[in-house]
């Protein structure tokens, strides 16, 4: 076994580093350290850690694929055509456009030129959704098409280039979903807890965005009603940028809890993973699904961005590389063995000796 891991495993393992995929990327449970205190108690709905946990533990799952109302859709050869899926639900409607999920397992992206997920990556569109859902709730005066207009904008600032059709065919109706999904809420039409609306585009947040710089971003782009102390939260940052999770915090969590003191979300969030330095994987909880990547023109060194595709193969290869290569004792991925089987057959490698010229 160790012999034909050595022949297969480790080549395969070192080809994923050359691989590059945004769908690889996914916000550390660390990261959420004390996020939720700088948000307004009348805004929990908006938490980051109650979208985090949505995710988690298979909320949005349920809601898309076991239990939602919905109606199941089927090839003509009978097999679940997940991309069809139905439902009169706005609720339903608007996970459906930030999770389309086209191949059964929750994911934002798919090669569709009027994909939402592909084109929302920057800090300040995801922003926009949620300010305009919080304008929905305390029944502030709005405008649709300026909304889509912005978070439009947003896109292009970002780099990105959404086609042409995304805006009527995506955002608006999208825009459309939230703001009935809150008023069928209002009126007690719905069948889902309060605030979940607000719950589920936090669960996209997290999705989305990348890393802890990116998520105060995203803080700092919400409106006032949401994030009040905008002050205090750069004042916060500048002492202490990079602030993550630690073990002694779960120590001290625990501490509050055995004396039944009262645990705020980010206790309760920090306190469920508080085994995550323990974990025989790198990952909390299931993978994330696969995204869009560019097909590289390597004779112009550039990538060819009019034809991207949907790279599960990719992504499914990095999660089989992430896996073999981690340490569960250093808590790092270790290049160790796959050193030695370059060294050994490979030794004037390219991409490991120079890693600047990897692709």
């Amino acid at each position: 076994m160790r012999r034909m891991v050595k022949k297969y495993f480790y080549p395969v393992g070192f080809a994923m580093m050359l691989v590059s995929s945004s769908a690889m990327a996914k916000v550390d449970p660390k990261a959420f350290y004390m996020i939720n205190h700088f948000f307004n108690p009348n805004a929990a709905f908006c938490s980051l850690p109650l979208g985090a946990t949505d995710i988690e533990v298979g909320i949005l799952d349920n809601l898309l694929f076991n239990g939602g109302p919905y109606k199941k859709a089927f090839t003509d050869k009978g097999e679940r055509n997940y991309i069809f899926d139905s439902s009169p639900d706005a609720l339903w409607k608007m996970a459906k456009t930030l999770f389309p999920s086209n191949n059964g397992q929750l994911g934002t992206e798919t090669i569709s030129k009027t994909n939402f997920g592909k084109n929302a990556k920057d800090p300040k569109t995801l922003a926009l959704l949620m300010n305009y859902a919080n304008s929905i709730r305390n029944n502030t005066e709005t405008n649709i098409d300026e909304i889509s207009n912005n978070i439009l904008k947003t896109m292009k600032d970002a780099g990105r280039t959404p086609d042409e059709k995304l805006q009527l065919s995506t955002i608006v109706p999208l825009l459309n979903f939230i703001k009935k999904s809150i008023e069928e809420e209002k009126e007690g039409k719905s069948i889902y807890p309060k605030g979940m609306t607000e719950t589920v585009l936090s669960a996209f947040c997290c999705y989305q965005l990348n890393t802890q710089k990116e998520l105060y971003e995203y803080m700092l782009s919400l409106d006032n009603s949401i994030v009040p102390e905008k002050d205090a939260l750069r004042t916060y940052l500048q002492h202490y940028p990079d602030r993550e999770l630690k073990p002694e915090d779960i120590s001290n969590i625990k501490y509050k809890a055995d004396r039944g003191m009262e645990l705020d979300i980010d206790a309760v969030y920090d306190l469920f993973h508080g085994d995550i330095w323990k974990s025989i994987t790198p990952y909390r909880g299931t993978p994330i699904n696969n995204g869009n990547v560019y097909q590289y023109e390597r004779k112009l060194g550039r990538d060819v961005k009019a034809d991207p595709f949907s790279d599960c193969v990719e992504t499914l290869a990095r999660h089989l590389g992430n896996l073999l290569l981690f340490n569960a004792e250093t808590r790092v991925f270790d290049l160790t063995n796959i050193e030695a089987h370059v060294v050994k057959n490979s030794e004037k490698n390219l991409y490991f000796d120079e890693p600047d010229h990897i692709i």
